[in-house]
């Protein structure tokens, strides 16, 4: 089924709805503004994917050597509890995760996230409070 999709400005942006038959409005100047907003909000997390209207993201971050995670089972971490590892790469190879694999330093985790719980998952993976 055909989707229209218009590039819109802050001026004329209310313009552009279902009612006149557009399906979605791109504001590029708000959807930057996001972007610097969510990479600056999070530091070394990436947002590799938003889902749900952005409530849910894919995100990426390394396993920091001084981090609670290096050297434990994942079943054995305070994850959140709308959080899902999907993936860890580790040297260039695939993992899929599982209660009993063990997280090492510089392991890039994949995780599904709700956007309210990223910052306990970077306090799990990321350098300890002491070694910062």
């Amino acid at each position: 089924m055909p989707r229209v999709i218009a590039r819109v400005n802050q001026k004329n942006a209310w313009l552009y709805t279902s009612t006149f038959g557009v399906d979605v409005a791109l504001n590029q100047a708000e959807l930057l503004a996001s972007l610097i907003i969510a990479e600056m909000s999070l530091g070394e997390i990436t947002t590799l994917l938003k889902l749900c209207k952005g409530l849910y993201s894919l995100v990426e971050e390394k396993v920091d050597l001084t981090s609670i995670a290096n050297g434990e089972a994942i079943r054995d971490l305070p994850l959140p509890p709308r959080c899902v590892l999907a993936a860890i790469i580790r040297k260039g190879e695939l993992i899929i995760p599982r209660g009993n694999t063990i997280l090492h330093p510089a392991d890039e985790v994949l995780a599904v996230i709700h956007s309210t719980e990223l910052a306990q998952l970077a306090a799990i993976l990321r350098p300890a409070p002491h070694h910062s």
